[in-house]
């Protein structure tokens, strides 16, 4: 069949984008043709994938964003397409992949309902947004964890049967490999990070989004004697402000930059922590897992949950306390044995748990759609 998939932007390290590949290629796999619409596109393009871009001219980008679908719907039209799946929120899609929180209720909580009302952007998104969650549509959407389905199904009533929980996606290259302890020493030596090294490590294409800052202060606040032992490696986009809050900290802080592959991180690192502000799944918690790294991360990120079931890290309920984030890393820092036995854990856990089947769950999911078997 031929799928078109929507999507705004593609790069090549966000985590909706990587979901959004591997499900382009688990289709192509299966002998599906994939035809590709966006607004720009940085990295390779497949030569199998058909690539389509459009140019909405605006000036704000939720004004773009509305006229996308738009452009998108008319140039379907002309050549239509047997399923259209969608990686971002609009009018008229079959299936939509759920990546993000709830938009119109995350505004309610920050913004008085007058401003959210006079505001262009948050009435438009959020009109998008209904488009696909309200029970008028017929939208099918795949959920990425329990918590994301219930809240969309309070706050606009979407019918249970039009939802769907998908497993999660990670990459089969994360696992832990068996020379692991070799591409550790290796990756250590050429950052020139000693053995005794306790290296941290906090991931995210949006660091300040993911909690670095706190990391950054959780580091500053620690005792003396761990401060002089601790490298943590911040692998993301570069930030002004996170680069200034480091200098105030002595300690071992490195800004790494977008990284391609992150496997050596993983397998380099100690500890990761990841106490984000917002994440709707959170794909890092289980890579991290996966290769036997113990975490520290909010409970609401949406692949919290595995985290909690592995027994391998510490999960900060409720709502963010510095304090718990500061006394947390320090118990787990301050005893060796105890990361080593969490690591084990974790790849107990994971050796034991589907974490690779989301691409290949949701092509099944647009096969039964387009042939009407759901």
């Amino acid at each position: 069949m031929k799928i078109a998939i929507a999507i705004l932007k593609y790069f090549p390290h966000g985590g909706l984008q990587r979901d959004f590949m591997r499900i382009a290629e688990e289709a192509h796999e299966r002998g599906h043709s994939v035809v590709t619409y966006t607004m720009s596109w940085k990295g390779e393009i497949p030569a199998w994938m058909d690539v389509r871009f459009l140019k909405p001219r605006a000036l704000t980008n939720h004004r773009r964003a509305e006229l996308f679908f738009q452009d998108m719907h008319k140039a379907l039209e002309q050549d239509p397409c047997d399923i259209l799946l969608g990686m971002c929120r609009g009018p008229g899609l079959d299936v939509y992949f759920s990546g993000d929180e709830c938009f119109a209720l995350n505004q309610t909580k920050k913004h008085t309902p007058f401003f959210c009302k006079i505001s262009s952007r948050i009435r438009t998104f959020s009109e998008m947004e209904r488009a696909v969650f309200s029970p008028d549509s017929k939208t099918m959407i795949l959920n990425l964890v329990e918590g994301q389905k219930k809240s969309y199904m309070k706050f606009y009533g979407t019918q249970p049967q039009r939802m769907f929980l998908i497993p999660p996606g990670m990459s089969p290259e994360c696992k832990r490999p068996d020379n692991a302890g070799e591409i550790r020493s290796a990756f250590r030596q050429k950052l020139g990070i000693g053995e005794d090294r306790l290296v941290l490590l906090c991931v995210g294409a949006n660091l300040k989004l993911k909690g670095a800052d706190r990391v950054i202060r959780a580091v500053g606040a620690m005792p003396k004697v761990l401060q002089e032992k601790i490298t943590l490696l911040l692998v993301g986009k570069k930030n002004g402000e996170l680069e200034r809050l480091a200098q105030n900290v002595p300690a071992e802080i490195r800004f790494e930059g977008m990284q391609d592959s992150i496997l050596s991180y993983y397998l380099t690192a100690d500890l990761m922590i990841h106490p984000a502000r917002s994440e709707a799944a959170g794909s890092v918690l289980i890579e991290a897992l996966a290769c036997g790294l113990p975490v520290i991360c909010t409970g609401l990120c949406g692949f919290s949950t595995y985290v909690k079931e592995s027994g391998a890290g510490h999960v900060l309920e409720g709502e963010f306390r510095q304090a718990e984030l500061n006394a947390a890393m320090e118990s787990l820092l301050a005893d060796p044995d105890n990361l080593n036995y969490l690591s084990r854990e974790a790849l107990d856990y994971t050796q034991h748990t589907n974490l690779t089947g989301r691409a290949s769950a949701v092509v099944d999911l647009l096969e039964e759609f387009s042939h009407g078997t759901y």
